[in-house]
C-alpha cells in the first residue's frame, strides 16, 4: 500500500468502531468523525480544548530502505487528551502539545510503503 491507502484504511477502521466512538464521545446517531480523527498533523492554532479527545493520524516522515520498491514509512498516530485524562492514557509516549493542559500521547509504527504504482 502506499501512504493514501494506509491513511483511507485507517480512517475506515477508526470510523467504523463503535468502542472509539464512545470513547471519542460521538453518539450512535452522529457521523461527525472528522470533528474527531484527523488525518494530519493539526497546527497548535488549531486545537479545540472542548474538542477533546481526539486522534491526529499522519506520516511524518520516510526513509530509504534496500528495495527501491519500497519505502520505511514513519506513522504517527496522535491521541490528544486534556490534562484531567492524562493519567487515564499513562505516562508512556506522553508529552505536552505546546498549549497548556492539552497533551499528546504518540504512537509510532514503521510500515513499508509502495512507491512504484
Amino acid at each position: 500500500m502506499n501512504s493514501f491507502d494506509y491513511l483511507d484504511e485507517l480512517w475506515n477502521l477508526f470510523s467504523n468502531d463503535p468502542a472509539l466512538a464512545e470513547l471519542l464521545g460521538l453518539s450512535e446517531e452522529a457521523d461527525n468523525y472528522s470533528s474527531k480523527i484527523y488525518l494530519q498533523e493539526m497546527p497548535v492554532e488549531e486545537y479545540d480544548t472542548d474538542n477533546l479527545p481526539m486522534i491526529e493520524v499522519y506520516f511524518a516522515d520516510a526513509e530509504s530502505t534496500f528495495n527501491d520498491f519500497a519505502k520505511k514509512g514513519i506513522l504517527h498516530i496522535d491521541i490528544m487528551v486534556n490534562k484531567a485524562e492524562m493519567f487515564a492514557a499513562g505516562g508512556e509516549g506522553q508529552f505536552e502539545s505546546g498549549i497548556r493542559d492539552i497533551y499528546k500521547y504518540r504512537v509510532v509504527y514503521t510500515p513499508l510503503i509502495n512507491t512504484k504504482g
